[in-house]
């Protein structure tokens, strides 16, 4: 699993997913294992990452975590 955090105001776009991808390479050649990316946003997703992502790919805005927090 591997995970990126960004609290700004901008919403998490799908250069954020590509760069998380190319940093995840190295360690992912060294294993045979599928990834899982997990993003989290403040503000959300771009329509194009939405659109882009897949089962491999996890998506929490700041609703999310709150909900999260709150049944814990």
């Amino acid at each position: 699993m591997f995970g990126e955090c960004k609290w700004s105001a901008k919403k998490v776009g799908t250069n954020i997913l590509r760069e998380l991808i190319a940093k995840s390479k190295s360690i992912l050649d060294a294993h045979d294992k599928k990834p899982v990316y997990v993003l989290f946003s403040r503000s959300g997703f771009t329509e194009a990452l939405k659109k882009q992502a897949n089962e491999s790919v996890l998506m929490f805005n700041l609703q999310d975590i709150a909900l999260t927090l709150d049944a814990i």
